[in-house]
């Protein structure tokens, strides 16, 4: 089911359906599983996770692949399918009927320019997604959180990092500017 390049995780101490169930990108107990994955890139590890179709097809949608310019490295936040079943329902309608910006701009919410959320790189603090909104994170050696997501798999590959999460983030709600003719009677 997955191609000989997906991880094996062989020399990390964790047993195998823990192992399976990072593939998958399903939780895999207390500690993410990290892999280091050559010859892959964030969009082929994104295709091989069996659980993170929901996404996948959202990122397809929005031109995900098309917001990864060589040479820079990036880090991709990948919801699980459970993630989005356990959305309350209104906001599974709003993701179901985003149009073309509302969808570009919650598909790059979950990527940052740049390969600074990861091992050797910045640890915890706030980045700007390219979607221009903010993301607090923080990042352990048995995994770590973005948002009130916590990381169950993370995957080093050749153009940056995918750090498979337990939730959706949703991108902050646009704050509209009230006109001037409400200040004014």
């Amino acid at each position: 089911q997955f191609g000989s390049n997906f991880p094996h995780n062989s020399g990390y101490p964790y047993s195998e359906e823990q192992t399976a169930s990072a593939q998958k990108g399903l939780v895999a107990g207390a500690s993410a599983i990290s892999t280091v994955v050559t010859g892959e890139t964030i969009t082929s590890t994104l295709t091989d996770l069996s659980n993170a179709s929901r996404f996948r097809e959202l990122f397809i949608d929005a031109k995900g692949p098309s917001f990864l310019v060589e040479p820079t490295l990036y880090t991709l936040f990948v919801p699980t399918d459970e993630a989005f079943a356990k959305l309350p329902y209104h906001e599974q309608v709003a993701l179901n009927t985003m149009n073309d910006e509302e969808l570009k701009r919650f598909v790059t919410y979950h990527l940052v320019p740049q390969k600074m959320v990861a091992v050797g790189g910045q640890k915890a603090g706030v980045v700007t997604a390219i979607s221009r909104d903010v993301l607090n994170f923080e990042l352990r050696d048995n995994g770590g959180s973005v948002g009130n997501a916590q990381v169950v798999a993370i995957y080093h590959v050749d153009n940056g990092v995918v750090y498979v999460v337990d939730q959706v983030l949703l991108p902050p709600t646009l704050r509209e500017e009230p006109a001037l003719r409400d200040f004014y009677y």
